[in-house]
């Protein structure tokens, strides 16, 4: 965990500069820029208010933080906002290139660590257990604790549900395919990398964004989303190419996530591996 006191100093003609504090950390090579302080006022009651509000009349700041020169093409934010959920030790909003997400799992492990070393949550050993209001709802979260040391992190994510499985789209440069579309606090489209011509452990990460990108443009025009709770959850994050194998093997299987505007998550995906695991079980 890297901290930097004065990540984004911001000012233009007719103001002074001011500071937007920040702390890096990565889970499994995906980044995470939480935001500590310095955020404009966020108006809201509850957090799907607080998401609109920033993405509505914040988001240059979201730009600023996530684009270049401060950030890059695939980082990845955690706003910390208070939480209206009465159980809950931190809220957060969620940001990337393209806009705000809905949950993110690689992010939660980050916060729990986070929330443990900076004495947000008071350390117990031999775990620490703290709740995370994200905006699809409440996240329990788990971090090892043992000899004054935070160690690995779990959690408990929120309900995942298949919208629908083989569902036809015709992909442009790839023809007529079959996607399973999954919620695991955002939607995801699925796929084989067979069904793409294309090998996951082989194919370049271009042809893969590529692939992906084509893929979640075509579902978006063919498949309306519903959810059940808030409409404002009801919008395809992104596709996940996977290997294909989703019966019960002794090996790992593996897939590749691409979302928001093209961006390659580095890690398996906490809330696309939270609904490949649905269309597992299903």
């Amino acid at each position: 965990m890297a901290e930097s006191k004065q990540h984004a100093a911001f000012s233009d003609s007719k103001s002074p500069p001011f500071v937007i504090k920040t702390v890096e950390m990565h889970t499994g090579g995906e980044p995470l820029r939480i935001i500590t302080e310095g955020y404009p006022k966020i108006e809201g009651k509850t957090i799907l208010e607080k998401r609109a509000y920033v993405r509505d009349h914040l988001d240059v700041f979201r730009k600023r933080l996530m684009w270049e020169p401060r950030g890059h093409y695939d980082m990845y934010g955690a706003l910390l906002v208070e939480p209206d959920e009465k159980d809950a030790d931190i809220g957060v909003l969620f940001m990337h290139n393209e806009g705000y997400s809905t949950m993110c799992g690689h992010a939660c492990i980050g916060l729990g660590r986070y929330a443990v070393d900076k004495g947000i949550v008071p350390a117990r050993s031999p775990q620490t257990e703290l709740v995370i209001q994200c905006p699809t709802g409440p996240v329990k979260v788990w971090v090892d604790y043992q000899d004054g040391k935070s160690g690995r992190v779990r959690f408990h994510s929120i309900p995942a549900f298949v919208f629908v499985l083989d569902q036809e789209v015709d992909v442009p440069n790839y023809g007529r395919v079959k996607v399973d579309i999954a919620y695991g606090g955002a939607y995801y489209a699925f796929l084989s990398d067979s069904s793409l011509g294309l090998d996951l452990r082989t194919a370049p990460v271009q042809a893969i964004k590529n692939a992906a990108t084509e893929v979640t443009e075509a579902v978006k025009k063919a498949v309306p989303l519903r959810h059940p709770e808030h409409p404002d959850l009801a919008f395809l994050y992104g596709t996940i190419i996977t290997d294909g194998r989703d019966e019960y093997e002794p090996t790992p299987t593996v897939n590749t996530c691409v979302f928001g505007d093209a961006a390659v998550d580095r890690c398996p995906t906490g809330s696309g591996v939270t609904a490949r695991i649905a269309i597992q079980v299903r």
